[in-house]
């Protein structure tokens, strides 16, 4: 048995509880949220879902939840995710903007070849000396 989603563990707690509502704290225990994490979930519900929560209060405390359109997100909240699809999308080149030039880079290779040996010809690599009166100068520039 797969894992249900808890977009709908939630939607079960909340059309269980039908129209008398069900409390901040019996969904918490319901699905394992703490209360940060229910609220992000009933905003979820409400924006991805179009799931009709009224939120039942005492002043400014939330007392209870409610959902009015349990029938309607029947087919739209599953136990199980959707598969994931990828889709490729090409993107055309850019044009520039009006009085904008577009500057192309072109990609310099470098080949280094190698002997039979598979041995890798270094002979370009330069290897400086400093002298002590170099080592003096960078010295004086940096303040040291």
């Amino acid at each position: 048995m797969s894992k249900s989603t808890k977009y709908f563990e939630l939607f079960t707690a909340l059309k269980s509880s039908g129209e008398n509502g069900v409390s901040p704290d019996t969904l918490q225990k319901a699905t394992g949220f703490n209360s940060g994490a229910l609220a992000v979930y009933i905003h979820a519900l409400r924006h991805q879902f179009g799931a009709k929560i009224d939120s039942i209060r005492n002043g400014r405390t939330v007392v209870g939840y409610r959902l009015t359109n349990a029938d309607e997100l029947a087919t739209k909240i599953l136990p199980t995710r959707k598969p994931r699809t990828v889709t490729k999308t090409t993107k055309a080149p850019t044009q520039p903007r009006k009085g904008q030039t577009l500057r192309t880079v072109k990609a310099v290779k470098t080949t280094k070849t190698a002997n039979k040996e598979g041995i890798v010809d270094v002979s370009d690599l330069e290897i400086s000396e400093y002298t002590d009166n170099d080592l003096a100068d960078i010295r004086q520039s940096l303040g040291i």
